[in-house]
Order: C-alpha cells, then sequence, then structure tokens
C-alpha cells in the first residue's frame, strides 16, 4: 500500500533500478541497499529521482553475501524486493559455477532470513530468471514445450551440476539453485510473510540510469540495436518483457493474494503462446529504416549485425491477469530504445 516501506536491492541496476523509481512513483517510501558509495550518488542525480527524495533513504551494505548482511537493513519495512544478483564478466573463458552460484545463494538466503526476523514484513518478492524454467534443450533450439508459472524449476543444467562453464550457462545454474532454494526456505520455515518470485524474460527499454550509449549497450538493450550496430549474437530465445513491465510486475506482486507461508511464482515475459511471431531481434533493422533514416543516414547505425531468433513459447495469460496489467509488445520496447540510443549519442 501507498506509503508503506519497500526495501529494495540491485538498485544501480537496469532492472533494479527501475523498480526503485516504480515503487516511489506508485506512493511506496524506498529504502535502497548499495555496495558504494557512488552508487547513491549517482542515483541521487538522475532527474527521475530527485523528486521523490522525501520518500528515499539508502543503506551501504558492503558485502550482500556476508551473514546477516540485511538483518538491520530490513527493520521497520512492510515489504522486500530482492532484485540484485551477480553478473558474469566473460562469454568465453570458463568460470567455477558453484563459486558463481554461491553469491546468488547466499544474497537470496540473506533476505529470506532477514525478512523472518523483521515482524512487519508481508512480502518477499525475488527477481528469478525464466531461463531456470527453460529445460537445456529448449535452450539451445526451437521448442514447441510452453511454459507458464506453473511450469517447475529446471533441473538439466544441474543433474549432474559442471565445475566449469561459459558465464551464461553459470548464470542460469545460479537462478535454477536459488530458486529451489526459496522453495525449500519456505516449504520448510513456513515463514510469517509470502514469496513472490518474478520470473522475467530478456529486458528491453530505455531507463534513466543510462548516462551514455556505452552504459546502455552493457544492458540487454544491445540486442535490440546490434543488428543495426554490425554487432551479431548467437541466435537468443523469443522471450522478452518490457523494462517497465519487468519493474511493475515487481510492484504489482507485492499485492496480490498469497496466504502467508507460501510461494506463487510470476512469469514476467510478452505472451508468445498468443503471439508466436512477435519477437524477432532482427526487426529492429525495419523499425530503424522506417523511424529512424537520418540516424541510417548518418553513420550511428551502420547496420550489418544479426541476433537470429528461437522460437520460445511463453503462456504469461494469467500472470496479466493476476498482476493487472498487459505487457508490451517487442516493437515497443525496440523503437524505444533505439530513441534513447540516438539521443545518447547525440549528446555525446
Amino acid at each position: 500500500m501507498a506509503g508503506e516501506l519497500v526495501v529494495i536491492t540491485g538498485v544501480s541496476g537496469n532492472v533494479g533500478f527501475r523498480v526503485l523509481f516504480q515503487a516511489l512513483a506508485h506512493g511506496y517510501k524506498a529504502r535502497a541497499l548499495v555496495r558504494k558509495q557512488s552508487q547513491i550518488e549517482h542515483i541521487k542525480s538522475i532527474p527521475s529521482i530527485e523528486k521523490y527524495a522525501d520518500n528515499l533513504e539508502f543503506a551501504l551494505v558492503p558485502d550482500f553475501t556476508a551473514p546477516g548482511a540485511f538483518d538491520t537493513h530490513v527493520a521497520d519495512a512492510t515489504f522486500v524486493v530482492h532484485v540484485a544478483a551477480p553478473l558474469y564478466s566473460t562469454t568465453d573463458v570458463p568460470i567455477d559455477v558453484a563459486e558463481f552460484a554461491s553469491t546468488t545463494r547466499n544474497m537470496t538466503k540473506n533476505i529470506l532470513e532477514a525478512a523472518s526476523k523483521t515482524p512487519t514484513v508481508k512480502r518477499v518478492v525475488i527477481t528469478a530468471s525464466i531461463s531456470a524454467l527453460f529445460t537445456g534443450e529448449a535452450m539451445q533450439k526451437d521448442s514447441d514445450v510452453v511454459y507458464s508459472w506453473k511450469s517447475p524449476i529446471c533441473k538439466d543444467f544441474i543433474t549432474p551440476m559442471p565445475e566449469k562453464a561459459a558465464g551464461p550457462i553459470a548464470y542460469v545454474i545460479s537462478k535454477v539453485l536459488a530458486a529451489l532454494d526459496v522453495d525449500q526456505y519456505v516449504a520448510e520455515k513456513k515463514p510469517h510473510y509470502s514469496v513472490a518470485s518474478i520470473f522475467i524474460g530478456t529486458v528491453i527499454g530505455p531507463n534513466d540510469l543510462f548516462k551514455t550509449a556505452t552504459e546502455l549497450l552493457k544492458s540487454s538493450n544491445v540486442l535490440a540495436v546490434a543488428p543495426l550496430l554490425g554487432m551479431s549474437f548467437p541466435p537468443i530465445q523469443s522471450v522478452y518483457i518490457h523494462l517497465d513491465d519487468a519493474a511493475m510486475s515487481h510492484i504489482r506482486a507485492l499485492t496480490i493474494d498469497l496466504a502467508p507461508g507460501t510461494t506463487r511464482n510470476i512469469v514476467s515475459a510478452y505472451n508468445t503462446v498468443a503471439n508466436p511471431d512477435s519477437v524477432r531481434w532482427n526487426d529492429s533493422i525495419d523499425i530503424a529504416k522506417k523511424e529512424f533514416p537520418a540516424a541510417l543516414e548518418s553513420g550511428v547505425f551502420p547496420l550489418g549485425g544479426a541476433v537470429s531468433t528461437l522460437k520460445a513459447l511463453v503462456d504469461s495469460a494469467e500472470d496479466e491477469r493476476v498482476l493487472g496489467m498487459k505487457f508490451k509488445p517487442l516493437e515497443v520496447a525496440t523503437r524505444e530504445v533505439i530513441s534513447q540510443y540516438v539521443e545518447l549519442v547525440a549528446k555525446a
């Protein structure tokens, strides 16, 4: 409810920042947990946040994985939204999977335990990845399997779990393990609060967090402009969510009907069952040619790149109903990202 305190992690990241903004814009008070003072200064300087200064406070937590890291910072909160997660630094060099996953798992455990020690907490919302639902086969080729909020966490990548793996695979494994940890914790501990896990798709959408075009390209938004910039990627599944819809999924999940001591998975991804051809990454080329011809003529977009699409079927109709939302199509997000990229290049 408006005016109640929401504790949020991951606010210096793409999704977490937008969750923070939406929480403030919808009348909540927010306590943002960050690891560095510089992150506080950056966020406070963003115009869209400045006007909500009276309802925003920060807390420095240098190590999110330290036992009890969040205990004192969750005090008096009604809601906790845990978005923070480590990112892999390389896609080419195999990394230690257990070590990488331990960061995600320890942060998640700390959040749940801190909430359990805080009687005022009613709901914990945790950012998960829809990739944790996909089979290994569906990660590599077109699939006719339909995924929804009822889909179980897929254990393909952890039976057995490799010692080392490329960054993207290690990331998926970390999300699988963390999601299983959440279910196990709630089943065993029966906490006084409920948990909503938001399984988000590939996030595309403009963000006030980006000050330069380079920063934009460091997010998943790179997929929306890669074909325009002469960049190519391996095939990417047709699983997408607009940044604003991803953020609002977290905010709406704060107040959906859930009994204490229970969990609910929510798939925050565009409904490709209802719109099977709606997510095609290379469509950005046609959008740019039609709506941003000056950017092509000036050389901002040299073209020549490609991001092919793997078919993935997601049925998020029930999630839209529960959240009271209608997810925006990729065309909208792509147009907005192209526009922001052009603006950031012009400013530079």
